[in-house]
């Protein structure tokens, strides 16, 4: 429960029944968040599991958001506009996250021992149509620009952009304060 209070706290300023049930019924992207933790906190055989799966299919086909159930979540991970987002399985994503729509983290074929998945970093910004590609990491306090494709690791505390995508700014913590929906 204190999970879910964490993850909720970003999405709405007041906490109260109304704006919980307003947040669950218009944000499929928050449901998302929601059956990842609840498959998460069963086995994986269960019926709870399933259930969670079944639903994640749902929200695949529906609305296009591709979580699947093995990405590891950090705290209070945020997508704040309902959109087409695809994440790799072999995920990890660290602590107030804002990935926004349009968003490709995914593996390479044809490499070998690379697609395995990707690492990202506590108070990272990803913004519209990026795509992470491969076995790489992205540190702490990153901003990703819109349409930045990103095939290697990158430095902490950067923004970056372009494609290939290559490091524009050395303040990358300003920026993802400002873009962040989580206000670390």
């Amino acid at each position: 429960m204190r999970q879910f209070y964490i993850d909720l706290v970003p999405w709405c300023n007041k906490q109260n029944i109304f704006n919980l049930l307003r947040i669950f019924v218009l944000h499929p992207t928050f449901r998302a968040i929601v059956i990842n933790r609840i498959a998460w906190s069963g086995r994986e055989r269960s019926v709870r599991y399933f259930l969670c799966k079944i639903y994640n299919i749902h929200l695949r086909n529906k609305y296009h958001i591709d979580i699947p159930l093995s990405v590891i979540m950090g705290n209070a991970p945020m997508f704040p506009h309902e959109g087409p987002i695809i994440i790799n399985g072999g995920c990890r994503i660290g602590d107030n996250v804002t990935i926004f729509p349009n968003v490709l983290i995914g593996s390479v074929r044809g490499r070998e021992g690379k697609g395995c998945g990707q690492t990202i970093g506590n108070n990272v910004v990803i913004c519209s149509g990026a795509k992470i590609l491969g076995e790489i990491t992205i540190p702490n306090n990153v901003f990703i620009a819109p349409n930045a494709v990103v095939i290697k690791d990158q430095e902490a505390n950067t923004t970056i952009a372009g494609v290939p995508s290559k490091v524009i700014s050395l303040n990358g913590e300003k920026n993802c304060k400002f873009y962040s929906y989580n206000r670390f």
